[in-house]
């Protein structure tokens, strides 16, 4: 819905797969290479860009987290779920990250995402 002027769609068109891949994946990779400097950002983000990769899902942080809990090892879900709880909490909540859960799922995301 645009407020005035053309319809976004008419104004923009399709974005191809191809850019829209390369975008994530690019997003992805810098992610991956400082993964405990903003870590509900980068828990979120991969989950998203796991969704598109493995069942081309473009999903917001929220769904992409939900279709983390289905889909990604159970390791993982207290770091998502820590992740998810702080990105919806209306209060900023300081937390100790472990960084070695942080570094493990960027390990298993690299290993899906780039092999």
């Amino acid at each position: 819905m645009s407020l005035f002027g053309a319809p976004i769609n008419v104004v923009f068109g399709d974005v191809p797969v191809a850019d829209y891949w390369a975008s994530i994946k690019s997003d992805a990779a810098d992610i991956l290479d400082n993964i405990t400097f903003n870590p509900v950002y980068s828990i979120l983000n991969l989950c998203r860009v796991l969704a598109y990769k493995q069942a081309k899902l473009i999903m917001s942080k929220v769904e992409g987290a939900a279709w983390a809990f289905e889909h990604l090892p159970t390791q993982f879900h207290r770091l998502i779920t820590q992740a998810l709880d702080i990105y919806q909490s209306p209060i900023a909540t300081p937390i100790q990250w472990n960084e070695p859960e942080l570094i493990a799922f960027g390990t298993h995301a690299q290993t899906v995402l780039f092999g």
